[in-house]
């Protein structure tokens, strides 16, 4: 069972006839062609010219999810065709303070690079590296697909990003998302075996939980499976905002019990955007209003899915407006 609401995103039916990358998708996608080859070569040369601009318009002004997902697809197997591969473990924190805390986003990447070894994640004839810097989505974002592209094919370190490092101020209960990011030589073809990662376990949280320690602030770590740092942005935030809307519900639910009432959600679809409205049975208005904003890469049924999965589990009653 899941939720009864259509996907409100729209995709273009006006898009530049001349952007080749989308008139290859269409030609692959009719003729059922499941070789994706010429697609890869065409986005390696636009990356190799860092014509950046030219990969945008042809995802987003895509004419339908089929074809922006045939060409996202595509543009990973180019941007990670490399010898390097950078890799990201997205990190949900979930901070509580009574008062503000300030908390230090350094972990001690040496220590953290011999855990990933001692669990299988990583090996040692990659030569991989983890950086010690707990990085937010803007860093993650401002990393152009072609600089991506050509630092992977150079062997670079993770020099990625600029030194500065964003503390964390919090006040009260909050959620956060933060990357682990580092680099590894592809030693056989494919990419990193995910399915390691859950040998990491309650180690991986309790070495972020060490290393973030503040006086006068609660800090529970999320960490999510490891991915290409290419799919980083996209993969934390979906992650943050699962999060984000368990937590506010669940503290809201058990508070409107608590009280005696009986909290139901009231769902629709603006902008883009799944509205979750709480509400209780004697209120004029919303007890609490949460949003997920649908990202162009966004599986819809998948967003539908958790969600429906969160207010099972709450067992709340669903219904549209």
């Amino acid at each position: 069972m899941t939720l009864n609401l259509s996907d409100p995103r729209q995709y273009s039916n006006i898009f530049p006839d001349s952007n080749m990358l989308i008139s290859q998708a269409q030609a692959d996608l009719v003729d059922n062609n499941s070789d994706s080859s010429l697609m890869v070569a065409l986005i390696e040369d636009l990356l190799k010219r860092e014509q950046d601009e030219f990969l945008s318009v042809a995802y987003n002004l895509a004419p339908n999810r089929e074809i922006s997902d045939y060409i996202w697809d595509a543009l990973q197997c180019a941007i990670n065709s490399g010898k390097t591969r950078f890799f990201s473990i997205p990190v949900i924190l979930v901070v509580g303070s009574g008062s503000k805390a300030t908390v230090k986003t350094i972990l001690n990447g040496e220590a953290l690079n011999q855990l990933l070894l001692a669990k299988g994640i990583l090996s040692k004839d990659q030569n991989p590296f983890v950086s010690d810097t707990l990085y937010q989505l803007d860093d993650v974002v401002r990393l152009k697909p072609s600089y991506l592209y050509k630092q992977q094919h150079s062997h670079a370190k993770i020099d990625l990003f600029d030194k500065s490092v964003s503390d964390i101020e919090n006040l009260g209960e909050n959620v956060y998302l933060r990357y682990i990011v580092g680099g590894a030589d592809i030693v056989e073809t494919g990419s990193f075996d995910k399915r390691k990662f859950d040998t990491l376990g309650l180690e991986l949280m309790q070495f972020i939980t060490d290393s973030l320690k503040t006086d006068g602030a609660t800090i529970f770590p999320i960490p999510f499976p490891l991915c290409n740092l290419s799919e980083a942005a996209h993969l934390g935030e979906r992650y943050r905002k699962e999060i984000h809307i368990s937590l506010r519900l669940s503290n809201q639910v058990r508070q409107m019990r608590q009280n005696g009432k009986n909290p139901e959600v009231r769902l629709k679809t603006v902008d883009e955007t799944i509205k979750v409205e709480l509400w209780d049975n004697l209120s004029m208005k919303p007890v609490e209003i949460l949003s997920w904003h649908l990202e162009r890469r966004d599986d819809f049924e998948l967003v539908c899915s958790i969600l429906n999965g969160l207010f099972v589990d709450m067992q709340l009653a669903v219904s549209y407006e």
